[in-house]
């Protein structure tokens, strides 16, 4: 299941003859109508409220994330005025934080590559998703590659993922080709520590 920036791919290792799980959130991805049937999976496992807390990280007054089938199905979120409002009101940031989530919750031992991570967010909310993401993926064995240019944006990841749960990998230009410079936990700190530019 895909569309032009969120995708679902089934990535075979021709190596262990297992079928790998691969998701993708792209920077303007409107993922979200492709999240149903997940969703529902969400709800059968009892894991909703898990989900609405996690939402309220960007909005305390939510209660609950509902699907509505008219024409077609849509997600509305109930706030504290007790209106049923369209996801989509709540602005993009909202949306993503959904998609991040419900992708972590549902899929187990598999990969989440989030392009352009920070994008959607204020920078107060970036801390809080980290931790987030952090703890979801080690509860659900997934590895998780983002993509950021923003500086904040790594530095609330050095202050929220535990060094040893985090690698940065910086591509940089060595003669004539593109090089992977590896940073792992400890010196990813040191450079932040010391405010080297590591972008």
């Amino acid at each position: 299941m895909h569309d032009k920036n969120g995708m679902h791919i089934a990535w075979k290792n021709l190596l262990s003859k297992n079928t790998l799980s691969v998701n993708f959130i792209g920077p303007d991805s409107d993922h979200i109508q492709n999240l149903f049937s997940v969703f529902e999976k969400i709800e059968k496992k009892g894991k909703k409220e898990h989900l609405i807390q996690i939402l309220q990280i960007l909005d305390k007054d939510l209660e609950d994330i509902t699907m509505v089938s008219e024409d077609y199905p849509s997600f509305y979120a109930k706030r504290h005025e007790k209106l049923l409002r369209p996801l989509f009101i709540m602005g993009h940031g909202f949306c993503k934080l959904m998609d991040i989530a419900c992708t972590l919750i549902d899929s187990k031992n598999s990969v989440l590559l989030v392009d352009e991570i920070e994008n959607g967010f204020d920078h107060d909310i970036l801390f809080y998703l980290w931790k987030i993401m952090e703890k979801l993926s080690i509860e659900n064995n997934i590895q998780i590659f983002t993509t950021t240019n923003s500086y904040e944006c790594i530095e609330f990841a050095s202050d929220a993922i535990n060094k040893d749960n985090i690698m940065y990998v910086r591509m940089g230009k060595s003669k004539n080709y593109i090089k992977q410079y590896i940073f792992d936990g400890d010196n990813f700190l040191f450079c932040i520590e010391n405010n080297m530019e590591i972008r």
